[in-house]
């Protein structure tokens, strides 16, 4: 099983080197061209002066010159893939490269518990956690400092919490502490 997530991810990375203007092109017309057509729908509620004067024209400019370029970006992709085939990483470059995939793959899942699990369990909680889990994950075992990263945590946890509360005037959520904070 570990063999294959390697290969695959190994794969990823030495399709997206190959291929990457051409991916991100595609990717940059295919939304530009949505956005494009959605920004026909924006409602007009008076009559404009000049199609300038609409809330239509910047989008429309914007998205409009981003299909081009976005298309050009997946020919000049296409015309570097057979050079960019003898570039692509091999050896113990390409398994850093695999390594740096994967834990950032792990990275973003965390962050994904994080929001899921602010809700129900509340921003301070989930902050803590989140923020130790990343201290421990991102540092070398001979640099963890357990205590300094607890109290860290819940130092930026709570001052974070309080200036969006008195400050921004947004709450977030209290979850589990929600008589304790006064939510």
């Amino acid at each position: 099983m570990k063999e294959r997530v390697e290969a695959m991810a190994a794969g990823i990375i030495r399709g997206f080197h190959i291929y990457n203007d051409t991916i991100l092109g595609g990717f940059l017309t295919v939304v530009s061209a949505y956005l494009f057509a959605s920004s026909f729908s924006i409602k007009i509620m008076k009559a404009p002066i000049s199609s300038v004067d609409t809330p239509r024209f910047f989008p429309q400019l914007v998205f409009g010159a981003l299909i081009p370029i976005g298309i050009v970006l997946v020919v000049r992709g296409l015309l570097k893939a057979k050079r960019r085939r003898e570039t692509a990483p091999s050896g113990e470059r390409l398994e850093a490269k695999v390594l740096a995939l994967k834990r950032s793959i792990v990275a973003l899942l965390a962050i994904v518990i994080f929001i899921a699990g602010m809700e129900p369990v509340g921003y301070i909680p989930m902050a803590v956690l989140y923020m130790l889990f990343n201290m421990f994950y991102m540092c070398e075992r001979e640099a963890w400092r357990p205590v300094l990263f607890l109290t860290v945590s819940i130092a930026v946890a709570l001052l974070s919490y309080f200036l969006f509360r008195q400050f921004v005037y947004v709450r977030l959520p209290a979850g589990v502490l929600k008589g304790v904070l006064g939510a």
